[in-house]
């Protein structure tokens, strides 16, 4: 591990990517969080305040994200998975924590499946179906909505119009109002860390290419939609810590019950009821307490 290296600023990775990297606190062992799509590091530091005395917290923008580069386009979850073990390569780290929120939880999964002995435990929040991110198309005649088959439905998927919209003219006001539809049901957070979130939005550079990557991630052993099961959530062996609310209308609690299937008694559930699709931005310390738990061995049942 080279600690030299723990520094925030931006690293240049082998496959001429530059990510920009926050560094934060100074505990004895190393959590990788990663954002969801769309958005960037600060989707994850309400949770420095609180873990960055257990941990070295190292919060990367992914590629086409926050402040990092975009030039190699995205294709699937396997290019984020390939710049996040260049940069853990980078800072010399044998063996990682992770703490992903959304679709940071699926690279999180990927990264542990591929190198397993470089993982110690998962942290997953508010995660996607292990089949990948559902994407609808409407037939408006016949009232009828179908899986979308390409690339080029994506361009009459509404809501990634409306987040196209919103890219390209810098609307803060029309991102504000898709984070809240999109994760805040019942409470919402602080009105800076609305704020925050919307002005990540603005900042991402291919929303139909990372959607695309959400949508073909099947982890699964099984076919869904139009994407082969990769069986990569077989070939993980990790405990995982898994985090949701029961009003989250993003992700149904069908496709959550669908990790017991897989990681059996080895993933613990921690459910909350009013924190939408982001537990960690509603409850910012409980999360963290349960997180040090879990990774110091303290916790004993799940939910």
């Amino acid at each position: 591990m080279n600690r030299e290296r723990f520094t925030s600023g931006k690293v240049k990775i082998p496959n001429g990517e530059t990510l920009n990297v926050m560094v934060h606190g100074t505990g004895p062992d190393v959590l990788f969080m990663i954002h969801g799509m769309w958005l960037d590091y600060r989707s994850v530091e309400t949770l420095f305040p609180y873990l960055g005395e257990r941990f070295t917290l190292i919060a990367p923008d992914f590629r086409g994200h926050g402040q990092s580069s975009y030039v190699n386009p995205i294709t699937n979850v396997m290019d984020f998975v390939e710049d996040l073990a260049m940069l853990i390569d980078y800072f010399e780290i044998p063996k990682v924590y992770f703490l992903g929120w959304c679709g940071g939880s699926s690279v999180a999964l990927k990264y542990a499946s591929l190198y397993p002995e470089r993982v110690e435990k998962l942290i997953i929040v508010s995660p996607p179906g292990l089949e990948g991110l559902p994407l609808w198309k409407k037939d408006r005649e016949k009232q009828t909505k179908t899986p979308i088959e390409n690339k080029e439905d994506l361009k009459n998927h509404m809501s990634l119009q409306m987040l196209n919209k919103g890219l390209k003219e810098q609307n803060k006001e029309i991102m504000k109002q898709i984070i809240i539809k999109a994760n805040f049901n019942k409470r919402l957070p602080e009105p800076e860390i609305l704020d925050s979130l919307a002005e990540q939005l603005l900042l991402v550079n291919n929303i139909d290419d990372i959607a695309w990557s959400a949508y073909t991630c099947n982890l699964t052993d099984h076919k869904k939609w139009i994407t082969e099961g990769s069986g990569s959530i077989l070939k993980v062996q990790n405990e995982a810590l898994l985090f949701y609310s029961e009003d989250d209308t993003l992700i149904p609690r069908a496709a959550i019950d669908q990790y017991f299937g897989y990681f059996g008694d080895r993933i613990k559930l921690r459910l909350f009821n009013d924190a939408g699709h982001a537990v960690h931005l509603i409850y910012p310390k409980e999360v963290s307490e349960e997180v040090i738990k879990f990774c110091d061995n303290k916790l004993i049942k799940s939910e």
